[in-house]
């Protein structure tokens, strides 16, 4: 949801809300986020905006396609054709 949002990010309480879920439950997941550098935050005013971070985002997905099933090449046929340029 946060990469829809784009750079601007969006207020937890939005994110909150779209996720029907309780601020704490929130506060906790995003806090992890944070840690992992997927998610950054700015406080603004009584509100903290959250965003992610598009290119720790885009690391990550580069990572997991390119290490997908590492151990087992035959199992990830879809993940070749996805990383040059095709559909799974």
């Amino acid at each position: 949801m946060l990469v829809e949002f784009g750079p601007e990010g969006t207020p937890a309480g939005i994110i909150s809300d779209r996720l029907d879920i309780p601020h704490n439950t929130l506060s906790f997941h995003l806090a992890h986020l944070s840690e992992a550098g997927l998610v950054a935050s700015l406080k603004k005013g009584r509100s903290v905006i959250y965003r992610a971070d598009l290119n720790m985002s885009q690391a990550l997905v580069n990572f997991l396609l390119e290490n997908c099933c590492a151990a087992s090449k035959s199992a990830c046929k879809n993940v070749e054709k996805l990383l040059k340029g095709g559909k799974c």
